[in-house]
């Protein structure tokens, strides 16, 4: 008895997996395991970041000893913000299959930060830039690679933040 499964990809596309239930044994394939190869493609640092916080500052009160009068604080610190692309392949690939996917993918991420970079001057754009960035890297890496080789791998594109250590002005 054949069993159909539909399964949303990564490029929005449905594909079908069929099998027989009744040779389950005979068509499951264990997974081979990935390797990950990423580069960041736009980095935007020195980025200002503050917070203001409530401190406290003692006093003497004549008579009746001290207390606490509290005070607005300005603290500052600087931040990095990256977009970084993760691209997953199968570890089982043939070398030089593998080298051709990480040069489409080299390529590909050019390609993308050239037309991104300007969108993400001000860093609180670059969440809005992600899903422009992952249209454009798969539209360059697919033309790049073979339709079996672009439906074994899996990408993703993420906004990454890091910062220094609080500092009081």
């Amino acid at each position: 008895m054949p069993v159909e499964i539909k399964y949303l990809t990564q490029n929005g596309e449905y594909t079908t997996l069929e099998f027989d239930a009744t040779k389950v044994e005979d068509t499951v394939e264990i997974a081979s395991e990935k390797k990950e190869w990423s580069t960041t493609l736009v980095s935007v640092s020195g980025v200002p970041e503050f917070k203001m916080e409530t401190c406290y500052e003692r006093v003497r009160i004549p008579l009746d000893g001290s207390t606490k009068v509290p005070y607005p604080c300005a603290y500052t610190r600087t931040g990095t913000h990256k977009i970084v692309l993760k691209l997953l392949y199968p570890s089982d690939l043939a070398e030089e299959a593998q080298n051709i996917l990480i040069q489409c993918a080299k390529d590909a991420a050019v390609y993308t930060a050239a037309i991104i970079v300007a969108s993400v001057l001000v860093p609180s754009t670059i969440p809005a830039a992600i899903p422009t960035a992952q249209g454009l890297f798969v539209e360059k890496f697919k033309s790049c690679v073979s339709e079996e080789a672009f439906n074994s791998v899996t990408y993703t594109i993420t906004h990454e933040q890091e910062s220094g250590d609080w500092k009081r002005v």
